[in-house]
């Protein structure tokens, strides 16, 4: 190691993690000596138990509570404005996101809002940072994906339909509580896609430009554990120990790529989501095996340690096997699957390809991209 070879990593969220652990809320608010607070989440987890034990918890602190409820998949950015002002006006000290990728990612976004005057899409746009802290988050996952509950992202809808990233240290969540008995009810699909956007996390963030030993430690581990158990937790959604490890596995993923950020794979789902309303997950998944394959050339040992992980040799057999995983968790694995046509491609490869922040660990072409998505038609 040369004197200027050095990393850094970085963790801001206090991490409550096992079967069980929803209870840590009470422990948590007493000792932030928390009044008030405000929960967001999705009409349809409102009415389950898992709400109704969280109520319980809260209520033993004497916390007053308000319940935000109009969370729904890819969230606009006037649904997290809308929850900001509810916040505002009931004096909230604390956000709490309680749900999937989208609760949590509304979660963070108004709290931001709620501390800071600004027009979201405007510094989304201009790369403004936020002035001030977000009030303070407590995020709880009911999926196994997306780890927003440990990271600084916040991924919504713009009014023009567009996905678009608040990226800002001050919206990462300071509690997060991670029980897997609270991913036991999500519905096969559900599961499927989470499992697989905690898959691409992992391989993207290992062979992201930005990875660091200790990343990739994270993320080496979080394959393996998927490799093992997604399919399992797909086929059997009562099997505790196979929800326990991918709730493990999309933490362990999240640790690496909240630190090292995604890569081409998530820019290029994005355009999926927009246009054919494609879950996160599943959009993500479409692209792997091709830039598993592109992403070899100059990066052999990078590729052949992933392929590992996965109990393959190669690139060419570890594209096989991420095939083998999104067929027998019925993922689509072409975009024709998905109600893409020829005319589409070039809307993917605009959309999709940027010249500019390229995290990829190896550069790639618009003509490149081109024959890539024509593969994967």
């Amino acid at each position: 190691m040369t004197k200027d070879d050095f990393w850094g990593y970085s963790l801001k969220t206090k991490i409550f993690f096992g079967t069980g652990s929803l209870k840590k809320i009470g422990e948590i608010l007493k000792s932030e000596n928390v009044k008030r607070i405000t929960i967001v989440c999705g009409k349809s987890i409102e009415k389950t138990d898992i709400i109704r034990k969280l109520i319980k918890n809260i209520k033993k602190t004497k916390t007053k509570y308000v319940i935000f409820n109009k969370v729904e998949p890819n969230p606009k950015v006037t649904i997290c404005v809308e929850a900001s002002k509810i916040a505002r006006e009931f004096n909230s000290e604390y956000i709490l996101g309680i749900g999937g990728g989208s609760a949590l990612d509304t979660a963070k976004a108004s709290a931001a809002t709620c501390t800071n005057n600004v027009d979201l899409e405007d510094i989304i746009k201009n790369n403004i940072p936020l002035k001030n802290e977000a009030l303070p988050i407590i995020a709880i996952p009911t999926t196994s994906g997306t780890a927003s509950e440990i990271n600084k992202f916040s991924v919504l809808t713009s009014s023009a339909g567009k996905k678009i990233v608040l990226r800002d240290e001050k919206i990462i969540p300071k509690f997060a509580i991670i029980d897997p008995m609270l991913t036991v009810s999500c519905p096969k699909r559900t599961t499927a896609a989470a499992g697989l956007d905690t898959i691409s996390h992992a391989i993207e963030s290992y062979w992201s430009k930005k990875a660091n030993p200790l990343t990739k430690l994270f993320c080496i581990e979080s394959m393996k554990i998927s490799n093992k158990w997604l399919e399992k937790a797909y086929k059997d959604g009562g099997n505790i120990k196979a929800r326990e490890e991918m709730s493990k596995a999309s933490l362990y993923a999240g640790l690496g790529f909240s630190n090292t950020g995604t890569t081409d794979v998530h820019k290029l789902s994005y355009t999926l989501t927009e246009k054919f309303g494609l879950e996160h997950g599943f959009a993500c998944a479409i692209f792997l095996p091709e830039y598993v394959k592109f992403n070899e050339k100059g990066n052999n040992k990078t590729l052949k340690e992933i392929a590992q992980a996965f109990g393959e040799r190669n690139a060419k057999e570890l594209a096989k096997r991420l095939m083998q995983i999104m067929r027998n968790v019925n993922a689509p694995t072409s975009l024709r699957e998905i109600g893409a046509k020829e005319k589409d491609v070039e809307f993917i490869v605009n959309e999709g390809y940027s010249e500019n922040k390229r995290n990829n660990p190896r550069n790639i072409t618009k003509k490149q991209l081109r024959e890539i998505i024509r593969k994967i038609m």
